[in-house]
């Protein structure tokens, strides 16, 4: 990606942003279950607490296109947003010198935010991006100058997850962050037609898998080339929601998904008592079993 800030024409930093020679629809994301690519962290969302998005518009570009990183929390956090390039360079996105503030509140966000542009430069392939929200401020940011505006936070991707996560699990009084990621296309030559798959489902902040490859969590959108996909839909607690979609090229094809909870058939619960209390030997007793009951069902014979 090239960044350049309109106000002054071009700067001349030059980024090339994330690629793999991986293909579109990457065995990283689907080689474990919920994992994602390397040096990327995988959490599963609080529902309660805090959270955030990360969504780009269209899921393929061509070099020398631009590019916005749109971005979303339900409260006020300091994001941070980098990527990870085909040679294991961790380079910080955001913040920036030209959008050093990170602090942000509640609601949708946008980088480029009008004073520079995101322009894709080779080399082509498939980008990844993560967004960390803190309540707190990391201690992961260099000093931000013109000169370095996307300073380099580590060349290992395992060992800066690794720094990363001990940062975060040292958030006091309770480690509360969260996390999300995206994956998108560079190609040289004309795009291919992509189409959009929304999915979201009942209840929310359920795992999605296309194809067997793990693509994060509802509701997301994701931008797929037309033809058909095997959707999976899993959430602790429920059922697996599976479906056959079709995606058509330029079209936004919306699933929503009812989950349905799992049954669990518990055991019945014997309760009885028995007469006499002190029975002599050779007395005949009887023992009453009334009180029984099944948690989930109804008693039909003792």
């Amino acid at each position: 990606m090239k960044y350049r800030n309109v106000k002054l024409l071009t700067i001349g930093v030059i980024l090339a942003l994330l690629f793999t020679t991986i293909g579109a629809l990457t065995s990283a994301q689907g080689a474990k279950p919920g994992a994602g690519p390397v040096g990327i962290i995988v959490r599963p969302p609080d529902e309660t607490g805090l959270s955030i998005r990360v969504w780009e518009d269209r899921g393929v570009y061509t070099i020398n296109e631009t590019i916005q990183i749109h971005f979303e929390v339900n409260q006020d956090a300091f994001v941070y947003i980098y990527n990870i390039d085909a040679t294991g360079t961790v380079r910080l996105i955001f913040p920036n010198p030209f959008a050093p503030d990170n602090f942000v509140r509640a609601g949708k966000h946008t980088i480029p935010d009008g004073t520079y542009k995101l322009e894709i430069v080779p080399p082509p392939g498939t980008n990844y991006i993560q967004a960390i929200a803190s309540p707190v401020p990391l201690d992961i940011v260099p000093k931000l100058t013109i000169e370095i505006p996307f300073p380099i936070l580590g060349t290992d991707p395992a060992a800066f997850k690794a720094k990363l996560l001990v940062r975060l699990q040292g958030i006091a009084p309770t480690p509360v962050w969260a996390e999300d990621w995206l994956s998108f296309q560079i190609v040289v030559s004309a795009p291919p037609a992509h189409g959009s798959l929304t999915i979201d489902s009942t209840p929310p902040f359920a795992r999605i898998y296309i194809d067997g490859h793990y693509y994060g969590w509802t509701p997301r959108t994701i931008h797929l080339p037309p033809g058909s996909y095997h959707l999976r839909i899993t959430k602790s607690g429920y059922y697996d929601w599976i479906q056959h979609v079709s995606v058509r090229a330029r079209r936004t094809r919306m699933v929503t998904a009812a989950l349905m909870p799992l049954i669990v058939n518990e055991r019945p619960v014997a309760v009885f008592t028995f007469t006499p209390p002190r029975p002599d030997v050779g007395r005949w007793m009887r023992f009453d079993a009334s009180d029984s009951f099944d948690p989930d069902g109804t008693i039909i014979s003792y």
